[in-house]
């Protein structure tokens, strides 16, 4: 749901990897093989990934706020 939220907020690249675990369900190798990098740069992006769209979330709050707005 994060990535739904903040995923335009990432760079292309990022957006690219991330979306491929989170979209298309590839695992990291597969990942690594579409874009040029190794399984551990794949990796590395994706954790980046989530640390970034966390700190969005600690910051904005859209998220926490959507859900509240839901359970009203």
């Amino acid at each position: 749901m994060l990535y739904d939220l903040y995923g335009g907020l990432l760079t292309d690249h990022q957006k690219k990897v991330y979306g491929e675990l989170v979209n298309d369900d590839l695992s990291l190798s597969e990942i690594a093989e579409l874009n040029g990098i190794t399984r551990q740069g794949a990796h590395d992006i994706i954790k980046r990934c989530d640390k970034i769209l966390e700190g969005y979330e600690e910051k904005l709050h859209l998220l926490e706020k959507k859900l509240s707005d839901a359970g009203e």
